[in-house]
């Protein structure tokens, strides 16, 4: 396979009213670009106070790039890695007169193609040289590389599957796994909670609240130790009730502890 078929060919977006950004990102000649999330102010926190300087690192999730653009600015080689298609969504499939499924399969895959422009905008305005690579989460192609880090930055509350994201994650991943998401901390003890209700029908893309314990568990499970963990604040300027609420982080650093003794596959 070709690394022209493997790698995303820059875009060309010149209009920054084309883009949705998830994050808020500083771009030069336009200031502040407010996203979603705002995670500047902690974002050395967010990632674990990792040092990338010299890392290859495989960023999951990449949305609008701005955790790929970071790290390239501390010293990292990034490749981006983001869903082919909306289509891949892990859309919340409520059976519920009240909810339109076909609607939301629609909205997630116009969000996905306006998320993308805004990271060719930015990838462009900040002369990145960062690789884009689309696909499929659950089966990540090898031919893409592998590399020294993985990060993870709160997507597995968002994946019908998580364990087998991570698996598939893990296999290209020589040493660490950095994974941000919210936990619970209402137990101790390894809890996955699903989140979706169907009276209320909320989250619609959000299937899992995790706590500390099995975010570890997970981790160790594809052979990973957890070595450190860092909380930090972030800012969401649009959660679900339209106002601006600091939310906690947990990262962790997770450095490998077994080698994968397979080769990457659509299942385990």
């Amino acid at each position: 396979m070709s690394e022209t078929s493997l790698f995303e060919t820059p875009r060309l977006i010149k209009d920054i009213n084309e883009c949705y950004f998830y994050h808020t990102i500083d771009l030069p000649g336009y200031g502040t670009v407010h996203g979603a999330w705002d995670l500047r102010k902690n974002i050395e926190a967010y990632l674990g106070n990792f040092d990338f300087a010299g890392k290859t690192v495989l960023d999951v999730g990449t949305a609008g790039g701005f955790l790929t653009f970071h790290m390239e600015s501390k010293g990292a080689k990034v490749t981006s890695f983001d869903l082919t298609s909306g289509k891949l969504w892990n859309i919340v499939p409520y059976i519920n007169p009240k909810y339109n499924l076909e609607q939301a399969r629609k909205h997630y895959i116009n969000t996905a193609e306006i998320v993308k422009k805004g990271y060719w905008f930015s990838h462009r305005i900040l002369e990145s040289q960062a690789k884009c690579h689309y696909g499929d989460i659950y089966n990540l192609s090898s031919n893409i590389g592998l590399f020294d880090v993985a990060v993870m930055g709160m997507i597995i509350s968002h994946l019908r599957d998580p364990i087998q994201a991570l698996f598939s994650v893990s296999l290209l991943v020589k040493d660490y796994i950095i994974l941000s998401n919210p936990v619970t901390e209402e137990t101790e003890d390894c809890v996955v909670r699903l989140m979706p209700n169907n009276n209320t029908l909320i989250p619609l893309d959000a299937w899992w609240c995790f706590s500390k314990a099995s975010i570890e568990r997970m981790l160790n499970i594809v052979g990973f130790e957890v070595e450190s963990v860092v909380k930090s604040k972030h800012l969401c300027e649009q959660s679900e009730t339209e106002e601006s609420i600091y939310y906690d982080v947990t990262s962790f650093v997770a450095r490998r502890k077994y080698s994968s003794p397979v080769e990457i596959t659509s299942d385990f």
